[in-house]
């Protein structure tokens, strides 16, 4: 049973069907996700990025760079800023 006040994130779906995806990862589990067209190279700014944040080892929130544009480089998204 989980507690009472304990709220799950939002899940949210999104269609993937022909995009590429690439995973980054840290002490927490995956901490990147990023989709872009096949044959997109890592320094192009044709990524869609999304950082997953952590509390006590369970995903909480999935931020995405840029309003959730297709418009960054994998190569960046440590440095993005996610809302």
């Amino acid at each position: 049973m989980s507690h009472p006040h304990q709220v799950a994130p939002a899940i949210v779906q999104q269609n993937t069907e022909g995009l590429i995806i690439n995973c980054a990862y840290n002490a927490d589990g995956l901490r990147y996700l990023g989709y872009a067209a096949p044959g997109s190279l890592n320094s192009d700014r044709v990524w869609q990025i999304q950082r997953l944040e952590y509390v006590d080892g369970k995903v909480v929130a999935v931020r995405f760079a840029s309003n959730a544009e297709f418009s960054q480089a994998w190569d960046n998204r440590e440095g993005l800023v996610y809302a």
